[in-house]
């Protein structure tokens, strides 16, 4: 059996609309639109406060809902927070997450 590989850019996507506040480089859509082709795609986004970078995990499942048949969505919790745990469990089980990041 052959596994294909299909890469495509990386897109990251602060959660903001407005450029200006956007610390990355893309929105959801040209995510989409750029992974049209693919079987399978791995959407995640880091929740790393003390760095300034907050995705929100719930926007990560709200996409990842949208094309559940193609698109896995992996979380993010920081570490130092003291309810880590506890948010990496609402991560995969009340937002569906698979991974952690």
């Amino acid at each position: 059996m052959k596994a294909n590989l299909w890469i495509t850019p990386i897109f990251d996507f602060a959660g903001h609309a407005r450029q200006s506040t956007n610390a990355f480089d893309s929105t959801p859509e040209p995510v989409r639109k750029s992974t049209a082709n693919g079987d399978r795609v791995v959407v995640d986004g880091l929740w790393a406060p003390r760095c300034g970078i907050r995705m929100p995990q719930a926007m990560i499942a709200g996409l990842v809902s949208q094309h559940a048949d193609r698109f896995r969505g992996v979380g993010s919790v920081d570490p130092n927070d003291s309810g880590c745990v506890d948010k990496l469990e609402h991560n995969v089980t009340n937002l569906g997450l698979r991974g952690l990041k």
